[in-house]
């Protein structure tokens, strides 16, 4: 089983949940939320575009907490050994692609 990091900048890798969070404040002084990001709804290439497409939309996250999420789910994933090489969709897509990968983990 080989090792991987489990903090890029402000997100945090929870392999039991299979998810990717940030902890975040409204304010400073405000409530603490975390944002979680469900891995094994990142079957294919598309699945995995909408997080990051959604996410650098907030108005709480900046270019370097979305440069640190791609650098996550390349790290957890291998994106393109499993996903995307050369330009082309190399995922089988199926509802538990990603589940299949985490489990080698």
């Amino acid at each position: 089983m080989e090792m991987i990091k489990t903090q890029w900048g402000k997100w945090f890798w929870n392999p039991p949940a299979t998810t990717i969070s940030m902890k975040r404040y409204y304010e400073p002084g405000d409530r603490e939320f975390s944002y979680e990001v469900d891995l094994e709804r990142c079957n294919n290439c598309a699945e995995i575009l909408d997080w990051t497409a959604q996410l650098s939309k907030k108005n709480w996250t900046t270019a370097s907490d979305i440069g640190y999420l791609i650098e996550a789910l390349d790290d957890i994933l291998d994106l393109q050994g499993n996903f995307c090489s050369g330009g082309e969709e190399i995922s089988d897509g199926k509802s538990d692609y990603a589940k299949r990968i985490l489990e080698k983990k």
